[in-house]
């Protein structure tokens, strides 16, 4: 912990929050058929002498066509389409009727993810398919959870003024 312990302290509290409104927009907007995405969040805090920044982190290769699309469309293998198709009809999201209908569908799917990224199933199963980190930037700013940061920023500046090192320059970002 560095010289800002009440800023930490709160961004530490705060940071799985933030990754569970990331978990629940993924889950909402259906894309958590691998988990992959939704289980790959972590928090990173990054401490200096004179800032604090706190990194919700995802490496998963695919979190930025979900979050950004693409508009050269994808590639899928049968495999890959299959495996999430059958994951989907385990959800109740998704039926076939016989494994003609399964192969149609992985066909169709195909063509259209080789298309463009958003696929006409996709309407159905993820209506919200983009933008979920933006989404959840919104939540925050709007929530309690900005104010409950911006109140232990106001703290902590409080405290080092009461200990006399105002003279120091303290920079907040939010984003």
């Amino acid at each position: 912990m560095g010289e800002f312990k009440i800023i930490e302290d709160n961004l530490i509290k705060l940071a799985p929050i933030v990754i569970k409104e990331l978990k629940d927009e993924l889950a909402f907007q259906k894309h958590i058929a691998s988990r992959q995405l939704v289980d790959g969040f972590r928090k990173q805090l990054k401490t200096g002498t004179t800032s604090v920044s706190m990194h919700i982190i995802n490496d998963t290769k695919h979190m930025w066509i979900v979050n950004d699309g693409k508009s050269g469309g994808v590639s899928a293998s049968y495999e890959a389409i299959r495996k999430w198709a059958l994951i989907k009809q385990s959800m109740g999201e998704l039926k076939f009727t016989s494994l003609q209908s399964l192969n149609n569908f992985i066909s169709k799917v195909k063509s259209e993810l080789e298309k463009k990224y958003l696929t006409a199933g996709g309407e159905r199963v993820a209506p919200r398919r983009y933008f979920f980190i933006n989404i959840v930037i919104e939540k925050i700013k709007t929530g309690s959870i900005l104010s409950e940061l911006k109140e232990s920023i106001k703290k902590q500046v409080r405290q080092e003024v009461k200990k006399g090192l105002y003279s120091k320059e303290l920079k907040v970002t939010i984003g």
